[in-house]
């Protein structure tokens, strides 16, 4: 079974706090995340690698655009 990440090891990868990752799954702009009972909220490594590259993609694509 693949290991699921906790939000602080999601937190440390994209370079933000607990209350912004909240933020991003409250309004849907984050990684594809994983309830796990009523509290407990995991991620695949493969969806929070997919957001970052996603995140890069756009980046790129809106510095090219000048």
């Amino acid at each position: 079974m693949e290991n699921l990440l906790t939000i602080d090891e999601v937190c440390a990868k994209l370079g933000v706090t607990s209350s912004q990752l909240q933020r991003m799954r409250s309004s849907g702009t984050g990684p594809t995340h994983l309830r796990l009972g009523h509290k407990t909220i995991r991620y695949r490594p493969a969806d929070v690698e997919s957001y970052l590259r996603e995140l890069k993609s756009q980046s790129e694509g809106e510095s090219g655009e000048n």
